[in-house]
């Protein structure tokens, strides 16, 4: 029994136990979790019993995080749950099985609305009447779309919702400054993952060079860049990894092997999956396709960043890094003297209010050279 382990579920899980509560059997689930039962009932008030495999923990999580936020919920044909944020815009959800778009549409209701987001479900409704953190689900092409405030379109099925809508969209954290005009400028964004950030760049007027790895994160990118034809002309979508030439080695999570994979560092030992990707130097990438000046290098690459020089940093304006300074040998300290030594102010930020460590190990950089 991992003692430790079952502490971080059972941590996790608490607010949802807290008083009002629409759990019924709280203790149980309490002892279920620290004792690392493989299966957890919920009761759940005017909901029959539902039972979660550990391994779907997060599923777990986030269908009871959504029934909490909602304003009301009520069982349906005995196998649905219909509940709603606001009394009115609804959502239907199956209680027992669940394809990938429903476990997407789970955790994205409730990543998204405890980051305050709200919901509209009428395909024909003006978005733009909203606030800035509403989001739009509907029916469209016999799959469920989501569009965010600013008209971008994208699959449920083919998006990993903490970090294509949750942390892009609702939480904005890619916005440097709103003063600022990317129209005629020309972003390398390295770890593009299902298209978020490229259709953000592109949404500001850049010109996007779009590199991801992982052959299914590439494919659900190019999905939904489909779904936005006109932004699709300014997005250069590249299957390949960035850092150095050659066929790659990547280490993936045995359990969610399309997030938080790098060539640079193995974090996950024996367990890791691992698959070979294309790589491409940043020397290579300014030379085949003919890039003179990067106006912004978003690199989101699990570690790449150690290839970085100042011949390269030569030919960028400005650079945006999320780091794992814990994981790479290039340590925060030695990033940053290599960007300033290299003309760029740095500003060191994080994004998260969950992460519980230092931003000298985890965290954002962003840098801007001074004219």
């Amino acid at each position: 029994m991992n003692i430790s382990k079952n502490i971080g579920l059972l941590y996790y899980f608490i607010p949802f136990l807290k008083s009002p509560s629409i759990i019924e059997n709280k203790l149980s689930i309490v002892l279920s979790l620290f004792f690392g039962q493989k299966s957890i009932k919920i009761k759940i008030r005017n909901l029959p019993p539902l039972i979660f495999n550990i391994v779907d923990y997060g599923l777990m999580i986030n269908f009871v995080g959504t029934l909490a936020f909602s304003t009301n919920y009520s069982l349906v044909d005995k196998k649905y749950v219909e509940l709603s944020f606001d009394f009115n815009h609804k959502f239907r959800i199956p209680i027992y099985e669940h394809s990938e778009e429903d476990k997407n549409l789970i955790e994205l209701l409730y990543l998204c609305s405890r980051d305050g987001a709200d919901f509209i479900t009428d395909k024909n409704e003006n978005i733009t009447e909203f606030r800035n953190k509403t989001l739009k689900i509907y029916e469209g092409k016999g799959k469920k779309i989501i569009e965010t405030f600013s008209g971008i379109k994208f699959y449920l099925d083919s998006i990993h919702p903490g970090n294509t809508i949750m942390e892009c969209f609702t939480d904005d954290i890619h916005t440097i400054r709103y003063s600022d005009t990317m129209t005629g400028k020309t972003v390398v964004d390295v770890g593009a993952e299902c298209g978020d950030t490229p259709l953000y760049y592109a949404s500001k007027g850049a010109k996007v060079f779009a590199f991801e790895p992982i052959l299914s994160n590439f494919n659900s990118m190019l999905r939904n860049i489909s779904l936005n034809p006109t932004l699709s002309k300014k997005i250069v979508p590249i299957n390949a990894a960035v850092g150095k030439d050659g066929t790659l080695n990547f280490f993936q999570s045995p359990e969610t092997p399309t997030i938080g994979s790098s060539f640079v560092y193995n974090r996950y030992g024996d367990k890791a999956k691992t698959t070979e990707v294309k790589g491409y130097s940043f020397e290579r990438i300014i030379k085949e396709f003919n890039i003179n000046t990067i106006d912004l290098l978003k690199l989101d690459c699990k570690g790449c960043d150690i290839y970085l020089n100042k011949e390269i940093l030569k030919h960028v304006v400005e650079v945006k890094i999320e780091y794992m300074s814990q994981f790479t040998s290039k340590k925060l300290e030695e990033l940053k003297q290599l960007l300033e030594t290299s003309g760029f102010v740095c500003t060191i930020y994080r994004t998260s209010p969950f992460s519980r460590i230092s931003n000298k190990l985890n965290g954002h950089i962003y840098g801007k050279k001074i004219k």
